[in-house]
């Protein structure tokens, strides 16, 4: 059946309907090789591209479904907010039977990976601690982040009455001279946790990106903002890893 080209995109994750529709009014969007037209329908089937790049239009609301989504600064993971503030839900294809469910949350200065799935089963399986599931990020850094501080984070610190550790800290090669970058590897997904193991230690964070959860790295031309589906063998392995 014959449905608006935006909202066929959206639906299968190339962008909110209003990014789409920026897509589409740009030339950037195009039908069995012609540019496409605010208003023009299309089949799911049909060869649909943006910016040259084939996107699958073949979707559904089944319970498997799962997207990668870049988030942005200043977004709050939260269906409503009291204060009003831009809610990542609204960068989100639309689900017509089934609703998205977060897994696991970042926080408002928070950027990048971010996991929704259409099986809120499954999305508490991959949050709860018992998985184990690792979270890498990318972290910049200000303070004394030398090797006491680094053996600290790493057997464990308290952090809110309870200890807590990383798993993995790497140094990253920078230009900066009163910061420095590391990715740090988690298992952990307690609010705000990377920022607070760094403070307990006299340090602050001032960047923070998620770059991997599980399996699932955050693609690199994937927009902020944007989404993209995952593949039947990436959601395979994340039931995998899910238990």
């Amino acid at each position: 059946m014959a449905e608006r080209v935006q909202k066929l995109l959206a639906a299968a994750g190339a962008g909110s309907r209003r990014r789409v529709e920026e897509l589409i009014k740009s030339g950037a969007v195009a039908v069995n090789g012609s540019v496409c037209k605010l208003g023009d329908k299309a089949e799911p089937q049909d060869k649909i591209t943006v910016d040259g790049k084939r996107i699958d239009c073949n979707t559904d609301d089944s319970p498997g479904r799962i997207i990668a989504y870049n988030k942005p600064v200043g977004k709050i993971v939260s269906m409503k907010d009291p204060q009003n503030r831009p809610t990542v839900f609204e960068d989100l294809p639309p689900l017509e039977k089934s609703r998205w469910v977060s897994v696991g949350r970042l926080d408002i200065n928070t950027t990048g990976l971010l996991l929704f799935c259409s099986d809120g089963s499954l999305a508490h399986k991959l949050t709860h601690p018992s998985s184990g599931v690792e979270r890498e990020y990318m972290a910049r850094v200000r303070g004394n982040t030398g090797r006491e501080t680094i053996e600290k984070l790493l057997s464990g610190v308290l952090l809110d009455g309870k200890k807590g550790h990383f798993e993995k800290v790497s140094p990253i090669p920078s230009k900066e001279k009163s910061n420095k970058w590391f990715k740090i590897v988690v298992k952990e997904g307690r609010n705000r946790f990377v920022r607070g193991m760094w403070e307990s230690c006299g340090c602050s964070v001032s960047r923070l990106m998620r770059i991997r959860f599980g399996t699932v790295k955050l693609p690199k031309n994937l927009p902020v903002g944007a989404s993209i589906f995952l593949s039947e063998k990436q959601i395979r392995k994340l039931r995998e890893i899910a238990g």
